[in-house]
């Protein structure tokens, strides 16, 4: 006989790679938003059928540390949709008029992304009602306003708490470390939204702050060598800012919004 909560969980995981693909291949939001939705509500079913069964401890830490694994995809998840969403909109924005940009003060609307019609199997349509809260908390449209972005910045930010506090539990440091990392992107894509420069240089600096405290630079004796090789990778990081910059640069002027690979290989340069 079926287990239905090892099924359950096989549906979490399928969910989540289900909405990886929609999300870093085909950029379809739509579909990646239901995607997680349902994810996120079979995790929460699958965590209430684990409190109410009779389990022994040993059985029950076995499906807490399921859980909290499952629950740092969906929310890393969650957190890289937003910051997928916030990146892609600014470039979607510069694109929009050849050659010209729409000042943020001047954009009125979010413009839909979703150029296919969402697959109705995935949706689930007879739980649609059930999982509306879920995949209400975000827009699947670019955004175009500061308070458009504002509350995609802080879904992210939530998210990706809720990711770190998962990892924390499960004692794995270095994905903390990764999880930080995208949370510092969050910043950094949230203050291309931000008209007034003094907040863009202080959404900045928070980015910088989060780097700093995963690097553990000072955390360790260093030697001559090491030095040497800090000051190696500083002038490397410089070098390929300054490329990125260039290339990004080039990409927003010549490059259209319907070329999905191109969008692809800038966001993965970012």
């Amino acid at each position: 006989m079926t287990n239905p909560v090892k099924t359950g969980l096989a549906w979490v995981r399928a969910a989540c790679e289900l909405s990886k693909s929609f999300l870093r291949f085909r950029l379809s939001f739509t579909e990646a938003e239901n995607c997680l939705a349902s994810a996120q509500y079979m995790l929460e079913l699958y965590n209430k059928k684990v409190d109410k069964a009779e389990t022994s401890d040993r059985s029950k830490d076995f499906h807490d540390a399921c859980y909290y694994e499952l629950k740092a995809s969906v929310a890393s998840l969650w957190g890289e949709y937003g910051n997928r969403l916030l990146f892609l909109s600014k470039y979607n924005m510069t694109n929009v008029r050849p050659g010209r940009s729409i000042p943020i003060d001047k954009a009125t609307k979010s413009i839909s992304m979703s150029s296919t019609t969402p697959i109705k199997s995935l949706t689930l349509e007879k739980n649609l009602k059930i999982i509306h809260k879920y995949t209400n908390q975000v827009t699947d449209t670019y955004v175009t306003t500061r308070d458009d972005a504002i509350s995609v910045f802080l879904h992210c930010i939530k998210w990706f708490e809720v990711t770190k506090v998962c990892y924390t539990k499960l004692g794995f440091v270095e994905r903390i470390k990764a999880v930080t990392c995208d949370n510092s992107k969050t910043y950094k894509y949230f203050a291309y939204f931000e008209p007034d420069l003094n907040k863009q240089i202080k959404l900045l600096k928070r980015q910088i702050e989060m780097l700093r405290d995963i690097c553990d630079i000072d955390n360790f004796n260093p030697t001559v060598e090491d030095y040497h090789n800090r000051a190696l990778y500083y002038d490397l990081v410089v070098a390929y800012a300054i490329i990125v910059d260039m290339i990004r640069e080039n990409a927003e002027c010549y490059t259209t919004c319907g070329e999905e690979g191109n969008l692809t290989k800038i966001y993965a340069i970012a």
